[in-house]
């Protein structure tokens, strides 16, 4: 298990578990929830990562993303 951030450019994963401030934001604005299939566009290891999910593209900050605790694929 490591965080979102700890995955690289072009790997998939899947979500495990999300904490902090904001998940309950990704839940109900951006339907993120445990076992989805993330896809890693970008990153840069700098500010954020951008990731594909259900056919969109989001940008996540690098707070955000490591209370998102993930699985490779």
């Amino acid at each position: 298990m490591l965080d979102l951030t700890g995955v690289k450019t072009g790997q998939d994963c899947e979500i495990l578990w999300m904490f902090g401030p904001v998940s309950r934001t990704l839940r109900e604005r951006f339907k993120l929830k445990e076992n989805k299939i993330l896809h890693m566009v970008s990153n840069l290891g700098k500010g954020y990562v951008i990731v594909t999910v259900d056919g969109r593209k989001l940008a996540i900050s690098s707070d955000v993303s490591s209370g998102l605790k993930v699985q490779t694929c």
